[in-house]
């Protein structure tokens, strides 16, 4: 159980994290089928220029992988950041498993903390190839708290909720 530090008669238990971690794979599987849709017109110039190499085909796949990496992390973003916002703090698979995210202090989730976390989950995976990914199931799955550093960061918790 923890308490929040402005009402602290609300008491909400942390979620598990097995429940965290299936919730977050939950999640990872909607935004991949999500990203397949922009990533087939990659597959496509970058085998047309395989079958056809040149400049132009080479361009093409150059600026093609740029405009779909692009668009997939704008997706997460969107998924990560608005969807919460209209649910109560709620990503489809965390809606799905009965969690959601509040804030340290309590009160409404605000778009600032929900940025923050999507931003720098985003940014240390990119820079560490995937591996913060790793490093953050042992952090959820180990720490007192079942909290990561993107929600550390951003000064949030993930616990059980009864709708």
């Amino acid at each position: 159980m923890i308490k929040m530090k402005k009402k602290e008669t609300d008491s909400l238990t942390l979620t598990s994290p097995s429940h965290r971690i299936i919730a977050a794979m939950f999640d990872l599987a909607i935004i991949i089928l999500f990203s397949l849709v922009f990533l087939i017109p990659s597959i496509a110039v970058y085998v047309n220029a395989l079958l056809e190499p040149n400049a132009w085909t080479l361009t093409a796949t150059y600026i093609v992988a740029v405009l779909s990496g692009g668009v997939i992390a704008l997706l997460i973003l969107l998924y990560e950041v608005v969807l919460p916002l209209y649910w109560k703090g709620q990503t489809l698979g965390m809606r799905f498993f009965k969690m959601k995210y509040v804030r340290e202090e309590g009160g409404e989730l605000s778009i600032a903390p929900l940025l923050i976390s999507s931003v720098t989950a985003l940014s240390l995976a990119l820079l560490t190839f995937g591996l913060y990914f790793l490093v953050e199931l042992f952090a959820i799955a180990g720490s007192d708290h079942h909290r990561s550093f993107a929600d550390t960061v951003s000064r949030v918790y993930v616990v059980d909720t009864l709708d």
